[in-house]
């Protein structure tokens, strides 16, 4: 018996994208790794309600202003050419 275990595509999905703190107090920092094409952030309340929307260029590091929200759960969405996740973050 043989096992296959996929690599690859789903390690680099995985080890695509990291953020930082979570739970956030004022400052939320994504970072992208090999972020060839623009990208578009939207932080939205689980209501679906659109809070913000920041556009990137080109860039590994972006970072988001929190500080002027309320405590609670958050939806950053990460849009970089055709690949996008979402992340659930918690505003203390």
């Amino acid at each position: 018996c043989t096992l296959w275990w996929p690599v690859g595509i789903n390690n680099y999905e995985e080890n695509k994208l990291s953020f930082y703190p979570n739970p956030v107090n004022d400052i939320v920092t994504i970072t992208l790794n090999n972020s060839e094409s623009n990208t578009q952030i939207t932080l939205s309340d689980l209501r679906g309600r659109i809070l913000q929307t920041l556009n990137f260029k080109q860039t590994d590091k972006m970072t988001i202003n929190m500080k002027n929200l309320s405590q609670g759960i958050y939806i950053i969405h990460v849009i970089a050419g055709e690949w996008s996740r979402k992340i659930k973050v918690t505003k203390e």
